[in-house]
């Protein structure tokens, strides 16, 4: 039995299996800064496409217009005035002060 030829072995190994670990922590990191930085470009782009929409519709171009020439309404909607409720308020019942 080889002692030496055992212990380089094993270190070779470990040393293999090391460089596996590190390169895929790597990896994750590379991919992880990856999809940040495309979901912050894919924020911006619906903010642009929402931007563009309401100038669309700011210009005269009305939501159906829009859509029949292929075009989908964007899914971020960019603040603005809130839309009144379209509920009707009840009236608060009066308070019984006899008591």
């Amino acid at each position: 039995m080889d002692i030496n030829g055992i212990q380089e072995a094993a270190t070779r190994k470990l040393e293999e299996e090391k460089a596996t670990r590190v390169q895929a922590a790597v990896n994750v990191a590379e991919a992880t800064k990856l999809a940040s930085r495309l979901r912050n470009d894919l924020k911006e782009a619906e903010k642009q496409e929402s931007a563009a929409w309401r100038a669309a519709l700011t210009s005269g171009w009305t939501e159906t217009e829009l859509k029949s020439f292929g075009l989908t309404a964007p899914t971020l909607k960019l603040g603005g005035r809130p839309k009144t409720s379209t509920r009707k308020k009840l009236p608060v019942p009066a308070q019984d002060t006899n008591e």
